[in-house]
């Protein structure tokens, strides 16, 4: 007495048929829900301006004013003197690779901006 074996490609057929849902529907359905629920809470970036903006009120201006000031300073002493530690010299470097010759005007501009 033989038994009779099926074929392999028989039996996947089976199994593939059997399936209720196809495998990239399934797949898509799991990534839409994961990609929903990360729109739900805001990056940290986006939350810490948020704070920030909430407790400056109307001094937000004046304190983005302070912060240019304070960076055309190191910007100026990183450039013209070669000092202002070494968050001035990589300021000075960065602006000679970005503006080349207009660097020594970039922290009388910073000045400009904080000012205004």
């Amino acid at each position: 007495m033989t038994t009779r074996q099926r074929s392999r490609s028989s039996r996947s057929r089976s199994r593939r048929g059997s399936s209720k849902r196809p495998f990239k529907r399934w797949i898509g359905a799991r990534t839409a829900r994961t990609r929903r629920r990360s729109r739900s809470s805001p990056p940290l970036a986006q939350r810490a301006l948020a704070a920030s903006g909430r407790a400056l009120g109307d001094h937000a201006d004046d304190v983005a004013g302070l912060v240019l000031i304070g960076a055309a300073i190191v910007t100026g002493l990183g450039i013209y003197a070669g000092a202002g530690g070494p968050a001035g010299r990589a300021l000075g470097d960065g602006a000679g690779l970005a503006f080349g010759v207009l660097q020594f005007a970039l922290p009388a501009a910073l000045l400009a901006a904080g000012l205004t």
